[in-house]
């Protein structure tokens, strides 16, 4: 049984449970990929109710509720939490993205424990499974070298506004092909690029792509393991050397 084979299993028995005992069950947090896979299966789902919640409208990592089809959802109580961590940069550095999370995960919480993590400056908010919420506010005391201050926010609209910050590369490729775009993107060799994507370390909108010559277009989000994450942002036009001028914005 494969990793996607499981996790289709996993859903489906939660959608089971939610069907025999009548109360809203749900995932941890599922990624694009993880997300298409309950799309394409959800034939052989029992007849109740779902919905993917991420804690803002542009989360990308959601959880699937499952709930019965008398509940209203929004009856459905919300199964994470969100945590604001400051850090202090005038004691310690400026933390990224990796930063956070590799101090997140080294208190042994789990990637699909957690959702977005969206930093800005010297705050990032992370969307985590309310039983872990507690678990983060005891332990996480920095980040690094740096030392943050964790609390819980009760009202998270304010996040609806925050984009994930991103650097913006622009540069010109031969051809709008997948390796081309990972290549330029995380300032890999294109042997090394066609490597990745041949191994399904590269999903182009949460689909695996194993094909190195995967054709791409403007508005795709590729996620490579190990390297992060970026969106084909803008394709312009040719150059006189028959070259496509592309811009990129590679999530920090």
């Amino acid at each position: 049984m494969t990793e996607d084979d499981l996790l289709v299993k996993k859903l489906l028995d939660k959608a089971h449970q939610c069907h025999e005992r009548a109360y809203a069950t749900h995932s941890e947090f599922l990624d694009l990929h993880e997300q298409t896979l309950f799309e394409m299966s959800r034939k052989s789902f029992p007849p109740v109710k779902h919905m993917f919640d991420g804690g803002r409208k542009e989360s990308e990592r959601k959880m699937l509720i499952f709930y019965p089809e008398f509940m209203d959802p929004n009856q459905v109580e919300k199964p994470f939490a969100c945590i604001r961590i400051k850090a202090d940069t005038q004691e310690g550095g400026h933390p990224g993205h990796r930063d956070y999370l590799g101090s997140l995960m080294g208190l042994g919480i789990k990637r699909s424990c957690m959702g977005d993590l969206l930093v800005h400056g010297d705050t990032a908010h992370v969307f985590v499974l309310d039983t872990m919420a507690s678990y983060v506010l005891d332990q996480l005391h920095a980040v690094g070298n740096t030392p943050v201050r964790a609390e819980k926010m009760e009202d998270t609209t304010v996040l609806g506004n925050l984009r994930p910050a991103f650097v913006s590369i622009r540069n010109t490729v031969a051809s709008l092909r997948l390796d081309s775009v990972v290549k330029l993107a995380f300032g890999m060799g294109r042997k090394d690029a066609a490597e990745l994507v041949s191994k399904g370390r590269v999903h182009v909108n949460g689909e695996e792509k194993l094909q190195p010559s995967s054709p791409v277009k403007e508005g795709d989000l590729i996620s490579a393991r190990g390297k992060g994450k970026c969106k084909l942002q803008t394709v312009g036009c040719e150059t006189k050397k028959n070259r496509i001028f592309i811009e990129i914005h590679k999530y920090i």
